[in-house]
């Protein structure tokens, strides 16, 4: 899927499924990420995907312990939701998905 010029970053990866075209994003590791990766949906849903998808590790071990960065990331998401980062029309269409593994540092 193309995206418009000047966009800093590139898509992971995008497939179709029912005639629909829905680009994902790899979550990164780090909490702070999160937010990042939701605009980049953004930027994808207005290059013309019909759905995003930003899948996060399920954990993420570090020295302090573990966070639970698939909560984390549907815990920024609602706080989008909730305070307007994002038209309900496109936040609608962004899922945060668990992904099946683990991540460590």
């Amino acid at each position: 899927m193309p995206l418009p010029a000047g966009v800093p970053q590139e898509l992971d990866f995008a497939f179709t499924f029912g005639g629909r075209t829905v680009a994902v994003e790899i979550g990164e590791s780090e909490p702070r990420e999160i937010l990042r990766d939701i605009l980049k949906c953004h930027i994808y849903l207005h290059a013309g995907a019909d759905f995003a998808v930003v899948a996060v590790p399920r954990n993420y071990a570090h020295k302090h312990g573990v966070w639970n960065l698939f909560q984390f990331g549907v815990d920024r998401y609602e706080e989008c939701r909730t305070y307007g980062f994002g038209t309900p029309d496109k936040l609608g269409r962004i899922l945060c998905a668990l992904a099946s593994i683990s991540a460590t540092r």
